[in-house]
């Protein structure tokens, strides 16, 4: 997903960037809880460091649940536009290319500015992020209830519930690389298979609530359902990795610190952070991760006219729009369970999580031109099943073979320019297939399109996985 997939607390100011590449796989508890007389400040990030050596009772497991959960409404959000976008044309009597700019929108806004929702991840944390994603997500969604044009969707739904959407996905993927040092591909792909659960259910639901509601009731339902993010987003508690003797020292000082840092010094530490993240492309120096941005900038342009154009074409050849709106169903079954076996695949030692990318978006960008043969409801989704599940291993190991690549440390930087990738190459995707379309009343031409520009993007993904065996390994 991706999103394409192509995807992140707060209390500490602790960020990716600032946690080192060996990660502990439990924080030790602090045992004197006598000599900690400190303010309640200190005591707090004693709490926070106060993880179990129980992996059941362990935090790290409470954030990966509630990134699944995130990602679970992240996937339902991301294929709704594929049912809106059916009722929006009809409703508004409007051409598919018109339309087609507010999904783009929608999914490309936030993935271009993740440069700056990368920025506030260092500064504000995980946390802080996720929470105003899902306050604005669910603010966006909430206002274009009342859209009277397809122009006032272009900014309520697709600018403002764009960005919403995407600082929770940066978010829900960057806390869990914070957590997990082992197993982080599995708890990634776990954490990723919420996003294949979402599109399982997203289509049905979605459709049933605008054949029994309108596109404007479903939308406000949605939009409910797009807050609890904000509830999900408070318990991405950051990860300490402070010494425990040095726990109330180091409070200690940053408490006078803090009294001598006024908010508009904070603020202006940001905005030169993020003019200096804006301008230092020094991450492009490895070729390895120039070719993984470029290649999933193809790959994207595939899977999202993919994802948002099936059940209209699905339409186009005569269905129903109640039964078009299941073939997500399928789709997501088979990209849930992909995930999960792609994360254990990738977390086999012999296994390059880079090369497992890329083959698999070769692959499905192949079935994806062979799509244009299915003419019936069972054969596009078994074709859109295949599809999925291609798309599902490759996606779910995208994050940590990026995190491969580049090393954690560099992970949110590098995310940010990977989701500026994925964004270009969604605010293309719909509107081209749209304008194809309505030039030529026929999906083949989009989907020969989207299928031969995923496979330009997997064979690029490919060719970083042979580079990235000519520079220095990242240690774990």
């Amino acid at each position: 997903m991706a999103t394409g997939a192509n995807l992140t607390d707060s209390d500490v100011k602790v960020s990716v960037t600032d946690v080192e590449p060996n990660i502990p796989e439990e924080i030790d508890i602090v045992d004197n809880f006598e000599m900690l007389k400190a303010d309640d400040q200190t005591q707090a990030i004693v709490n926070r460091t106060s993880l179990s050596k129980n992996g059941f009772l362990s935090w790290k497991y409470v954030v990966l649940c509630s990134s699944f959960l995130s990602c679970f409404v992240v996937g339902v959000s991301y294929i709704s536009f594929s049912i809106f976008y059916m009722y929006l044309v009809e409703h508004f009597d409007s051409d598919k290319a018109s339309t087609g700019w507010i999904g783009s929108l929608y999914l490309a806004t936030g993935n271009i500015l993740g440069i700056v929702f990368s920025v506030f991840v260092k500064f504000y944390g995980c946390r802080v992020v996720a929470v105003i994603g899902g306050l604005t997500w669910c603010f966006g969604f909430a206002i274009s209830v009342a859209a009277p044009s397809i122009t006032c969707l272009y900014f309520s739904y697709g600018l403002v519930a764009g960005m919403g959407f995407n600082m929770v996905t940066l978010s829900s993927f960057v806390i869990v690389q914070q957590h997990f040092g082992k197993h982080r591909a599995l708890a990634a792909g776990i954490s990723a298979a919420g996003i294949s659960a979402g599109t399982l259910s997203g289509g049905p639901i979605i459709g049933t609530l605008a054949v029994a509601l309108g596109w404007r009731g479903a939308l406000l339902i949605l939009s409910g359902i797009t807050l609890n993010c904000t509830l999900l987003g408070c318990f991405y508690r950051p990860i300490v990795s402070t010494p425990k003797r040095s726990i109330v020292k180091e409070s200690q000082d940053s408490n006078k610190n803090d009294t001598k840092t006024t908010k508009g010094e904070g603020l202006g530490k940001v905005f030169a952070q993020l003019c200096k993240d804006m301008t230092n492309f020094a991450l492009f120096r490895n070729r390895a991760f120039a070719l993984f941005c470029a290649g999933t900038f193809f790959m994207n342009i595939g899977l999202v006219i993919f994802y948002q154009h099936t059940p209209s074409r699905a339409v186009s050849l005569g269905m129903e729009k109640e039964v078009a709106a299941r073939l997500p169903a399928a789709i997501g079954i088979a990209t849930l369970v992909a995930r999960i076996i792609g994360s254990f695949i990738g977390d086999l030692k012999f296994v390059d999580r880079t090369l497992q990318c890329g083959i698999c978006l070769g692959l499905g960008g192949i079935l994806l031109i062979f799509n244009t043969l299915a003419l019936s409801f069972a054969t596009i989704a078994l074709m859109g099943a295949a599809i999925g599940f291609l798309l599902g291993c490759a996606l779910t190991v995208q994050t940590t073979a990026l995190s491969d690549i580049v090393g954690v440390e560099n992970i949110a930087r590098a995310q940010a320019f990977v989701l500026v990738a994925t964004g270009f190459g969604a605010l293309i995707a719909v509107p081209l297939a749209g304008f194809i379309y309505d030039k030529t009343l026929d999906y083949s031409i989009p989907f020969y399109t989207g299928g031969s520009s995923q496979i330009f993007g997997g064979i690029l993904v490919i060719i970083a996985a042979i580079a990235k065996r000519r520079q220095p390994k990242n240690k774990e």
